[in-house]
């Protein structure tokens, strides 16, 4: 039987596989249209700077940004996107 540490250890991993699989579409999507390009090179953004950059459905790309939320890629202060250590 595993111990509470061990099955914390292999849920995390369990959960890190299937997260990947939700960010195929949107970092794919994000790639092809070249928003990837403006998250890569600006420190900070907001939805509004990628909606100028790229006219895009605002409900699916705060769901995107959201994702690299939970994965630790983003933070969100107010309305700003900032890049983690993880996410540069």
């Amino acid at each position: 039987m595993l111990s509470k540490t061990d099955k914390n250890k292999y849920r995390s991993l369990l959960f890190r596989h299937l997260d990947g699989i939700s960010l195929l579409g949107p970092v794919s999507q994000l790639n092809k249209s070249g928003i990837s390009e403006l998250m890569n090179t600006s420190e900070r953004f907001t939805l509004d700077d990628i909606n100028s950059f790229k006219k895009c459905n605002l409900g699916y790309m705060n769901v995107s940004l959201h994702l690299f939320i939970c994965q630790g890629w983003l933070k969100k202060t107010n309305d700003t996107y900032y890049k983690t250590d993880n996410g540069k």
